[in-house]
């Protein structure tokens, strides 16, 4: 599995990451939306589906990000 802190460690050198980067909560539901949108044999019906739901997540992310 992708340690995305040590990855962003290992990018940034400990520094903190742009503003323009969001980084989702790694959680089972997202897990298996990118698992769907990498496979080769996954349908297109499937593939949009899977991919406009983890585009809402990241712009519902993103809004709320700002709100604060």
């Amino acid at each position: 599995m992708l340690d995305l802190e040590a990855l962003t460690e290992k990018i940034h050198e400990g520094a903190p990451l742009p503003e323009n980067i969001i980084v989702l909560d790694q959680t089972n539901q997202l897990r298996a939306m990118t698992t769907m949108i990498r496979d080769q044999e996954c349908d297109r019906e499937d593939f949009v589906f899977y991919l406009e739901r983890t585009s809402r997540l990241v712009f519902e992310r993103y809004f709320v990000s700002r709100c604060n």
